[in-house]
């Protein structure tokens, strides 16, 4: 069976019009807030703020070069429940999006919907965002009995979910909730996430000789060549995507000097089964505490000391959360399909890190982050539906 929202095809092409890339979230937080607002909803609505004061000292380095960087808002709505005896589950989508993506002019060629070619469509992740507002609009007027809802739609995740970092998850009382972020057909489950860790090694050469004579002592690069050349590097297992890879090495030479005095290097360690990268960074960690060198000194930062993977096969929550949504598209005639290899980070991975349950659903989007974007129509309903049926049976 086909379902059909066509209000959601319909608010979603006016979604992607809305520029919001990264740090220009406050152009949709507007939108929505006109939106509800013009639906009538009793709901709570918090305008929150995103503060660049709040990032972590990692997250500053990170975005240092990046010219957009400002303030920003977010948004959470809370709907009252009509029956107390349901589950208070959050539902949450991004506001943000990639780069090129501002004048967005969607293209709607047979069932699909483009953008023109010169930018992203934004599908990631307004297609989210468009079957959350719709089907609470549809559960609110149809007075379909409901628990109480928290909708979130954050800012800065395509920028390392810097918005739900700055969310108070708990205070709004939930037991669990649903992420509508992640590209395919509607059906799709996120069973697992990875564990990760970078490390950043940093090393510096003091007394190096000026001119010619630097070439004939040991120098930063060096050093750093030596270790890198240490470290075990390879994909180790594919099923479980445990591998360790370089990710940059950068120098630094004092004005006239030949051979650089700095080095640093990063060194990427992943996998979803976390003995096997905590191994993997252990053994990184030995050979950097054993450098010595004459006149060189080392140092590394380990970030995040604490890795945010996880799979919900393992715990009672997650095999309620992922019960939940394979009846759900099972009743509606889909095919469940769970994912088990992703390798991107989201917003839920901060939420669980907070102690909320949390599952990632796909809702749609295709080829994102290129020029060659595009969703399926009926994804866009399907989505929807699935919203409404998920708060139906929470």
């Amino acid at each position: 069976m086909k379902y059909t929202h066509q209000q959601t095809v319909d608010v979603f092409l006016e979604m992607v019009k809305v520029d919001s890339p990264s740090f220009s979230e406050k152009n949709m937080v507007d939108y929505l807030v006109d939106k509800i607002n013009s639906y009538g909803w009793d709901a709570q609505i918090e305008r929150l703020p995103v503060l660049v004061k709040r990032f972590d000292e990692e997250t500053k380095i990170r975005l240092a070069n990046d010219k957009d960087v400002c303030d920003t808002e977010q948004l959470v709505v809370i709907i009252p429940a009509t029956v107390e005896t349901k589950d208070p589950i959050y539902f949450c989508a991004h506001i943000d999006t990639v780069s090129p993506g501002k004048g967005v002019k969607p293209v709607i060629k047979g069932d699909m919907i483009y953008s023109d070619g010169t930018t992203v469509l934004g599908g990631d992740d307004k297609s989210g965002v468009a079957g959350l507002v719709v089907a609470v609009d549809e559960v609110i007027k149809k007075k379909i009995p409901h628990g109480k809802i928290v909708l979130i739609f954050t800012a800065l995740e395509e920028k390392g979910h810097m918005g739900a970092h700055q969310i108070d998850i708990n205070k709004y009382g939930v037991r669990y909730g649903y992420v509508f972020d992640t590209s395919g057909n509607v059906g799709k489950i996120m069973r697992r996430g990875q564990h990760g860790q970078s490390i950043e090694v940093t090393i510096t050469v003091d007394d190096i000789p000026n001119h010619t004579y630097s070439a004939t002592v040991p120098n930063a690069l060096g050093h750093a060549c030596d270790l890198i050349a240490k470290i075990d590097k390879k994909l180790f297992n594919a099923n479980d995507m445990t591998f360790t890879q370089v990710l940059s090495l950068k120098t630094e030479n004092q004005p006239g000097y030949m051979v650089p005095y700095k080095a640093v290097f990063k060194i990427l360690t992943r996998s979803f089964i976390k003995k096997d990268q905590q191994k993997r960074a252990a053994k990184i960690v030995k050979l950097l505490d054993n450098f010595k060198a004459k006149n060189a000194k080392l140092e590394y930062k380990i970030s995040p000391k604490q890795t945010i993977g996880y799979d919900h096969a393992d715990t009672d929550d997650g095999r309620l959360m992922m019960s939940k949504a394979e009846s759900v598209i099972k009743e509606m005639g889909l095919a469940p399909e769970y994912i088990t290899m992703g390798l991107g980070g989201h917003d839920a991975s901060s939420f669980m890190m907070r102690g909320v349950p949390s599952i990632v659903l796909s809702c749609g989007m295709q080829e994102i982050h290129t020029t060659k974007e595009y969703i399926d129509i009926q994804d866009l309903h399907d989505c929807t539906e699935l919203v409404i049926r998920l708060i139906e049976k929470a």
